[in-house]
């Protein structure tokens, strides 16, 4: 029987430890996952870290000295996770959990550069991890023989708050504790809507050309329009059962598009939104607007040069050129202290015959 796996919470230490890594100071301040105690007066102890991060065993417990607060002669920003808080999504085939740890950083604060440096770095990491798409390789031993099994699962991110927490005192030097929470959601099933980029086009706008639209939502679709007719009870009626029925006759296929959008002023193309639904004329009510939708999908041959990156899959775009902003209006009554959102839907000048 085969061998069944799950995801492993130390490859789950190991991409927190690389996500955090992955800043501007390129390795000068690096973050370590490690815990600080101290003695029974709180003012002596040391630095523990629990896993090794640069090769060797990651499940290896170091320790290092304390007086220079060095490991392998490079210093570090001890990184405390008590737990992953992990929620398991209860499912035979689909492997799917979502960790919310507390990130715990110990922050020297001694040297004023160093601390603001630390600073500066933690909060681009926090600004990174906010709704950040990434993968994670992971690989199995294969106890029936063979090659080991490989996978490569999707990644979800969103950092919270930043709390600077108490000073402490370790051998006679002040650290200062910062946590952050994270959420990651890890899974090796289904697509995120993350993976969708959405632009906006109307001539009146940048002569045309496309506008990244962030919308807070959106949805779209295809319906038919279908006529109702009854069948009569002839000769050339061969099931009768058909004559008490209504059939549905196909008439028009068409797209709609719809999208729930922050005003910002600053974006061309909402400012002559909201503009438009104030002051509307027959010009602005039959512009016509042009959509694109671009899909990036994870690249899973091995082979490739993008292997384990999302990459724009042409198959998927959607670029439709003919539409009318059916609807541009709040979303619902405004009030204030709130933000100004809008419903906008487009839907198709031409519908085609079925």
């Amino acid at each position: 029987m085969t061998v069944k796996y799950h995801i492993n919470e130390v490859d789950i230490y190991k991409l927190i430890t690389d996500l955090v890594n992955d800043n501007s100071s390129l390795g000068k301040i690096k973050m370590s996952i490690g815990y600080y105690f101290l003695d029974e007066n709180g003012n002596n102890g040391g630095f523990v870290k629990r896993f090794t991060q640069s090769k060797g065993r990651f499940d290896v417990k170091q320790t290092f000295d304390d007086d220079t607060y060095e490991l392998q002669n490079d210093s570090f920003v001890p990184m405390g996770i008590s737990s992953l808080n992990a929620n398991y999504l209860a499912h035979d085939k689909i492997k799917e959990i979502t960790y919310e740890p507390i990130i715990e950083l110990m922050v020297y604060i001694e040297n004023d550069i160093t601390y603001k440096v630390i600073e500066l770095v933690i909060q681009e990491i926090r600004a990174k991890l906010i709704q950040y798409q990434t993968t994670l390789d992971v690989e199995f031993l294969n106890l029936d023989g063979g090659a080991n099994i490989t996978e490569t699962l999707k990644v979800i991110a969103m950092a919270g708050e930043i709390d600077y927490g108490q000073l402490a005192t370790i051998q006679g030097r002040r650290y200062l504790s910062i946590s952050m929470p994270l959420t990651l959601e890890v899974t090796n099933y289904g697509e995120y809507a993350n993976q969708e980029t959405i632009y906006l086009s109307v001539p009146s706008v940048n002569n045309g050309e496309y506008v990244e639209m962030y919308p807070i939502s959106w949805n779209y679709g295809t319906g038919i329009d279908t006529d109702g007719a009854q069948t009569l009870n002839d000769k050339s009626l061969l099931n009768l059962d058909r004559a008490k029925v209504i059939k549905h006759v196909p008439k028009t296929t068409a797209f709609g598009f719809a999208m729930a959008v922050q005003i910002d002023f600053k974006n061309e193309i909402l400012y002559k939104i909201f503009k438009d639904s104030r002051k509307p004329t027959q010009a602005t009510s039959t512009e016509i607007w042009k959509i694109k939708s671009e899909i990036k999908v994870l690249d899973t041959d091995i082979e490739s040069e993008t292997y384990g990156t999302y990459v724009v899959d042409d198959n998927l775009t959607l670029e439709e050129e003919e539409f009318i902003l059916d609807k541009k209006a709040p979303i619902g009554e405004l009030s204030k202290g709130e933000k100004i959102v809008y419903v906008l839907t487009f839907l198709p000048r031409w519908a085609l015959l079925s």
